[in-house]
């Protein structure tokens, strides 16, 4: 009885049109399994061409050093650093429940190579310099009529949402990580 009532609140969940991986808990990213909340962003296919185009501009045979800008569920920062175990990753984070996720996920994969900070994009680095600096940023225009629709209603908006034309966030980033970049 008590599984049958645990079925039937997660089907209504559903039936609301919330996504599987908060109703599951999990998603499947670049072949692990990553535990996903509210708090973050649901991990996406496409993001996994982030991963692919950052781990062939960084050797496995050479120490380096990796910025994961937003973070949200650490799926991009853990796939690297599974992957490219020399380099040391850095991810952060504005959001502390976000980096609870990233967390849970970076020791699930054991990726003591990882460390996670709370930072509104570069704030919290200092003078630290990287080789590597990756994004999935917010993008998403404020009033873009797609955040009313499918999975969109249920994940944060300060994930998605930049502003009023969706680009405040791209153009933070590129006005400032030329100073945390290695020129060599």
């Amino acid at each position: 009885a008590a599984a049958e009532r645990e079925f039937h609140k997660l089907l209504l969940r559903r039936a609301g049109r919330e996504p599987v991986a908060y109703i599951t808990g999990h998603k499947e990213f670049w072949s692990l399994d990553f535990v996903v909340t509210p708090a973050v962003l649901i991990p996406r296919p496409e993001t996994e061409l982030l991963v692919e185009f950052a781990l062939e501009r960084v050797s496995a045979d050479r120490a380096c050093r990796v910025l994961d800008l937003g973070t949200g569920s650490g799926c991009i920062a853990v796939a690297i650093a599974k992957h490219r175990p020399r380099a040391q990753v850095i991810a952060v984070d504005r959001s502390a429940e976000a980096l609870a996720v990233a967390r849970e996920n970076a020791s699930r994969h054991a990726t003591s190579n990882l460390e996670l900070r709370l930072s509104d994009w570069f704030a919290a680095l200092d003078e630290q310099r990287f080789d590597l600096i990756v994004a999935n940023p917010p993008y998403v225009a404020k009033n873009d009529p797609h955040l009313n629709e499918g999975d969109l209603r249920f994940e944060p908006a300060a994930a998605l949402v930049a502003g009023g034309d969706g680009l405040s966030s791209i153009r933070s980033i590129v006005a400032t990580a030329q100073r945390y970049l290695n020129r060599d």
